[in-house]
């Protein structure tokens, strides 16, 4: 298992669709919908057959559990099949479902939401008591966060009932949490979430909801050096970025579970970018931090390994994923400038204006 997987690609070649496919199986797990309709921007412009399938394999405490779905056009199950190891623990088609994860061993259509998992359905019924296994498989898949850093929109499959980032900074002593996190980085600023703030020596500011209430908080960012603190939302767009996605950071570093961050190159610089991924990787234990980037600084062997590293590219086919540690890099080479010159495919091909005819 990696702890972090980095998609690197020219625009358009499927980065974010292969954080999709894991976002898929969460909300089709944990959300309030049932699962999503593949209609649209889901399905499959390479084929004719417009149905979903999607495998997942996960190891937990050295066990092997592999899970297949199949979703047609409006999101209505075609198939489902669970394994733990070699064992068949659910099988399900369109009419008919065996399992051994109940009391109930068949299901017949009648039986069976069109639209829901049986999985899930299975889970909140039980919660998988007499699978230890199982119930540490889905309280990892629950701790996950999706965070598109491009659209500023985050989704935790905890159900913490409040928008997340408030819910982290009232609760979970975050502030201190997020505070403590820059200081072991030296980086010279600190987060406050108040409703009244010196924003510098010559000016205070206090937040006002929409009905003149004073006690509404709103995060504010702290440049050490200068003596100022402006609200998040007058920060620069790659501030806010970096401080929304802290939370997520630090809660998934701490409970085991998927961080999927799409778009994280979003206002970020190179340097700031490496910070965040240096700090997950020595703060989780049991997690897995997924990203799309178009930040080829990333691509060095002092920050990631070849095989936490895939090259996406787009053909008649559809996606190419490869990852770089089938090229057989060594740790001494230059991973960025090997890239670049298009050793590992997954790089854009146009023409300079500047190149000369």
């Amino acid at each position: 298992m990696v702890k972090a997987a980095v998609f690197v690609g020219p625009n358009g070649s499927g980065k974010t669709n292969t954080l999709k496919a894991i976002k898929f199986l969460l909300d089709a797990l944990f959300s309030e919908n049932q699962v999503p309709s593949i209609e649209g921007i889901n399905s499959c412009l390479f084929s004719p057959d417009q149905s979903l399938s999607l495998k997942y394999v996960f190891l937990i405490d050295k066990q092997e559990i592999k899970y297949s779905l199949s979703a047609g056009k409006e999101g209505e199950i075609l198939k489902e099949e669970l394994f733990l190891d070699d064992n068949v623990m659910l099988r399900r088609d369109q009419t008919t479902a065996t399992t051994s994860l109940t009391d109930q061993k068949e299901f017949s259509k009648k039986e069976l939401s069109p639209s829901l998992l049986l999985l899930r359905t299975i889970f909140f019924n039980t919660k998988f008591v007499r699978f230890p296994t199982l119930q540490k498989w889905f309280a990892f898949l629950s701790n996950s966060i999706y965070f598109n850093a491009a659209k500023a929109s985050i989704t935790a499959y905890s159900g913490v009932g409040m928008p997340f980032m408030k819910n982290y900074l009232e609760n979970n002593d975050g502030v201190s949490k997020i505070n403590d996190f820059l200081k072991s980085g030296k980086f010279g600023s600190h987060i406050d979430f108040a409703s009244k703030e010196k924003v510098s020596k010559y000016v205070n500011l206090e937040v006002l909801g929409s009905d003149g209430d004073s006690q509404r908080k709103t995060v504010f960012f702290h440049r050490n050096d200068i003596d100022i603190s402006l609200p998040l939302s007058l920060e620069s767009q790659g501030n806010q970025t970096f401080v929304r996605f802290l939370p997520a950071l630090l809660q998934v570093a701490e409970k085991p579970g998927m961080l999927l961050c799409d778009e994280f190159s979003s206002g970020l610089h190179p340097e700031l970018e490496t910070f965040l991924i240096d700090g997950f990787l020595n703060l989780a234990k049991g997690s897995q931090l997924f990203i799309t980037s178009h930040s080829t600084s990333l691509l060095h062997s002092s920050l990631l390994r070849p095989d936490q590293i895939f090259i996406t590219s787009i053909s008649k086919e559809g996606t190419d994923i490869e990852r770089m540690s089938s090229f057989h890099p060594r740790d001494s080479q230059n991973f960025e400038k090997m890239y670049l010159s298009g050793l590992f495919g997954g790089v854009p091909s146009y023409k300079s204006f500047l190149q000369k005819k």
